[in-house]
């Protein structure tokens, strides 16, 4: 399948795994040779340079209503002027209600679509997240999810709806991914990745805890998709943590896949501190039974570790965190820690601070966690399963802090990068956002696997209204 040069391809092999069809540029280099430079010169490594970000942001769909928690995905297989497709969902609210919102750029950032309003029930919507589906066809599907506070059910609930034209048109009303559960209850934190028109949804959950501050890992997975726009449907959900009563989750903060397995991290409150645990299904939406959670280890100091944040890619798996115990008895101030497991999860190395300077006087938090394929895109390749597996990713991590002000919400968004796996760290980026202090929480990245563009999203109150702005760099 081709068109304006290029071609839609799928690689299975370990290093690019079920991340499904990538799209390359139309040279062409044969497989045999691809997989004998390999083979002979191993993986590539690449200086260890900060990311490099364009000094003019983008804001989307200006409003003088209030606009906050982006989440920002690239649809690397639909590349219509030579880029990646980029959407954005996020939350609007107005003076009685809040909406969840979509919006598309085609041309990389320099226009966006007029918004679309995904939810139809009058109340409050929040915690938007949003997967492409990871596919071989190319076909345009987006997964999107969010919270529904609606007084017809109760508590608050998980709402998917899905589009299978990149977003132009959605499934509508929405669906309910647990429509069987007790209510009143509270359904947060939902992130969601997507494969071969199926999904899998993890949240956090009250319906087993008396203490509403007490929640468990809940994860529903469609087991059939029907052609969009159909409401999908969810198998019954199950929990992750163990055991599910009396556990202190405090929030599920991401999801990914690869290998065809669903990688899970999580914040859990323990007597010795704040862990971050982590588990992994067999195969895409088999989590049955459930796995042992697994504690990502710590140097056995007492600390808070929060917002886990991950990427994986083959066996490779990195999370990264918000951590207390660098500095200060007891913990106060976070820097961004990084861990890395070259097995699916099941052993883990040491931690590392991302950024070396910093001296526990401020906090980072808030980080995200991406990678893309600095050599790959020039390469064109078929579906194949026999590619060898030395290649690194290039990884970016990115998060906020308020180093330059002692204002907590006055924050700015920075950026490293990694060619080796993690294992070192370049220098922070210049400030993300154009004008200082200007970010207000909410931000993340995601890269863009072919054309080696890592883009950010967050919120900012530059204009004197919580308003989205994007931008891009590498």
């Amino acid at each position: 399948m081709t068109g304006r040069g290029v071609l839609f391809a799928c690689l299975e092999a370990e290093w690019l795994s079920v991340r499904g069809c990538k799209l390359y540029a139309s040279k062409t280099i044969p497989i045999s040779a691809l997989a004998m430079s390999f083979l002979l010169w191993g993986p590539t490594v690449w200086a260890q340079s900060p990311p490099v970000f364009t000094s003019n942001d983008m804001r989307i769909n200006p409003s003088t209503i209030l606009q906050h928690a982006p989440t920002i995905v690239v649809d690397p297989y639909y590349r219509p002027n030579g880029v990646g497709a980029v959407y954005v969902i996020y939350v609007r609210n107005d003076s009685t209600n809040t909406d969840v919102q979509f919006t598309r750029s085609l041309d990389g950032g320099l226009s966006w679509s007029p918004p679309r309003t995904l939810d139809s029930a009058a109340g409050l919507q929040g915690n938007p997240h949003m997967a492409v589906d990871q596919d071989c066809t190319a076909d345009g599907t987006l997964w999107a999810v969010w919270t529904d506070n609606s007084s017809s059910f109760g508590g608050r609930r998980i709402m998917v709806s899905v589009s299978g034209d990149r977003g132009m048109t959605w499934s509508s009303p929405e669906g309910m991914v647990d429509p069987g559960s007790p209510g009143p209850i509270l359904q947060r934190h939902p992130h969601i990745v997507a494969k071969d028109n199926k999904a899998s949804v993890v949240w956090s959950d009250t319906r087993n805890q008396s203490d509403p501050t007490h929640r468990d890992i809940m994860m529903a997975c469609s087991s059939s998709q029907p052609p969009p726009p159909s409401v999908p449907q969810f198998d019954p959900p199950f929990a992750l943590n163990d055991p599910p009563l009396g556990a202190r989750p405090l929030a599920v903060s991401s999801i990914d896949e690869s290998l065809d397995r669903v990688h899970v991290a999580w914040t859990e409150s323990a007597t010795s501190g704040d862990n971050i645990l982590f588990s992994s299904s067999n195969t895409f939406c088999q989590f049955f039974p459930p796995p042992p959670e697994v504690v990502v280890p710590t140097n056995g100091i007492p600390t808070r570790r929060l917002n886990p944040n991950l990427e994986a890619n083959g066996t490779d798996v990195w999370v990264a965190y918000e951590d207390t115990h660098w500095f200060g008895t007891p913990p106060t101030l976070s820097g961004i820690t990084f861990q890395r497991s070259a097995d699916s999860g099941a052993t883990w190395g040491q931690e590392v601070l991302i950024d070396p300077s910093y001296d526990g006087t401020f906090r980072q938090f808030g980080p995200t966690v991406t990678l893309t394929f600095p050599t790959i895109d020039d390469i064109t390749v078929n579906c194949v399963s026999d590619l060898p597996a030395p290649l690194l990713p290039k990884l970016y991590a990115g998060w906020v802090e308020n180093r330059n002000s002692v204002v907590l919400s006055e924050l700015d968004f920075v950026a490293a990068s990694s060619n080796d796996g993690g294992n070192n760290w370049s220098s922070l980026s210049a400030l993300i956002n154009d004008v200082p202090k200007s970010v207000r929480g909410d931000s993340g990245l995601v890269g863009d696997i072919v054309s080696n563009q890592v883009w950010a999203a967050w919120t900012d109150f530059r204009d004197g209204v919580h308003q989205i702005y994007v931008d891009v760099g590498q």
